[in-house]
């Protein structure tokens, strides 16, 4: 999974792995069959059909964004473009020294504001460049938001990173502490309620097939747990058309390894 959604043609690189999930946790033995949106294309299709060559049942898959706060990749976009600017605006003077630089996300989606932070930032970080000991650093004001800029000790870079040079930490904000899954903002719900629309148009003739629809989350979607999406779709009427909602999160499994991470978070039957 990448930090934005991606659009494309055969989504395999994503429905495959689902489908050796399942494999492994129920003994099927689903096997692809045909990417049903790109062979068929005289009508909306999901991604994917499988078949299991044990019994002959067959998988349909269709993959959906979800996301909150709704703007989220027009934030995230900005963030880049923001880390972008301060690399540029500090330039190589920070490269023989592990120093550090942390801000908050979303601090502007407006890219003339974010240029003159840059510049600010900058000018305030340039003259202390050779002059700070390790651990030592500075706080400043950058609109309504602080940055911090400071020498790290050595020890403080993680293994993978480079030794010496900038590295930028941005900090997530976050809303979901006070997001009820009982009385979510009419915005996220009617989200919701057209990813089920589009999603159960597209399984209607595929209804002797189990139906899964794969949600990638982003921004503060991505880490709720099963029990709080189990709450909302509770509260919500999922169509008919889909037997189970499952999240897949390509994500670190270990300090070093990164997988695929499947979370079953709703199922028409039940179980879970």
């Amino acid at each position: 999974m990448s930090c934005l959604p991606q659009s494309g043609q055969c989504e395999r690189d994503k429905t495959d792995p689902f489908a050796e999930n399942l494999n492994g946790l129920e003994k099927r033995a689903y096997t692809h069959i045909q990417c049903l949106d790109v062979a068929i294309r005289d009508r909306p299709q999901p991604e994917a059909l499988y078949e299991d060559l044990s019994d002959g049942s067959t998988l349909v898959i269709e993959r959906k964004s979800l996301m909150w706060p709704l703007d989220y990749a027009q934030r995230h976009q900005a963030d880049h473009y923001f880390i972008d600017l301060i690399l540029e605006r500090i330039g190589n003077v920070t490269k023989d020294l592990p120093y550090s630089i942390s801000f908050p996300s979303g601090i502007s989606i407006d890219r003339r504001e974010l240029e003159s932070y840059a510049d600010k930032i900058a000018g305030e970080i340039r003259p202390l460049i050779g002059y700070l000991s390790c651990g030592q650093g500075v706080k400043s004001n950058i609109g309504k938001h602080i940055y911090k800029f400071w020498l790290q000790h050595p020890w403080e870079r993680d293994e993978c990173d480079p030794v010496s040079g900038l590295g930028v930490e941005m900090l997530e904000g976050t809303t979901t502490g006070a997001l009820d899954p009982a009385n979510l903002p009419p915005e996220l719900v009617e989200h919701i309620q057209k990813c089920f629309t589009s999603c159960a148009s597209k399984f209607r003739e595929y209804n002797s097939s189990r139906t899964v629809l794969l949600v990638d989350l982003y921004g503060e979607l991505r880490y709720l747990d099963e029990g709080w999406w189990h709450d909302v779709f509770s509260n919500l009427q999922v169509p008919c058309e889909i037997s189970e909602i499952w999240s897949g999160l390509h994500d670190f499994i270990s300090e070093s390894e990164r997988g695929w991470i499947f979370e079953n978070l709703y199922s028409a039957s039940g179980q879970r």
